[in-house]
């Protein structure tokens, strides 16, 4: 619902401008800051149903969902909102393998 699509090389693509084109004037005092949201696999949700659980695979989670998420946080997003849902029954804001392991303490998003 809230996707520029599927395909991850374009989502990436995308994350990439939307930061820059919303950042565009920060140092100068204008623009806005950028939110990555909902992270991560919130556009995977069991049955296409708004606020529900996603279950699926590690592979499946580093090929089509976290290359968008990466993009935008390499081009200098300023946040990351969590996702409301559940990832693989672990709710993603309690997730620390998703939010320390993951996106903080290895900065694995920014070097992988």
């Amino acid at each position: 619902m809230e996707s520029t699509g599927e395909d991850p090389y374009l989502n990436a693509q995308f994350a990439k401008a939307m930061v820059g084109g919303f950042q565009s004037g920060l140092k100068d005092g204008k623009g806005i800051v950028s939110c990555v949201k909902h992270f991560a696999g919130y556009g995977a949700v069991e049955a296409g149903r708004e606020y529900n659980s996603a279950d699926m695979s590690m592979s499946n989670l580093y090929q089509n969902y976290l290359p968008s998420y990466k993009a935008a946080i390499q081009a200098g997003a300023k946040m990351v909102m969590t996702s409301l849902t559940t990832l693989n029954g672990v709710p993603a804001t309690a997730d620390k393998w998703l939010l320390n392991d993951l996106l903080r303490k290895h900065g694995a998003l920014r070097a992988w």
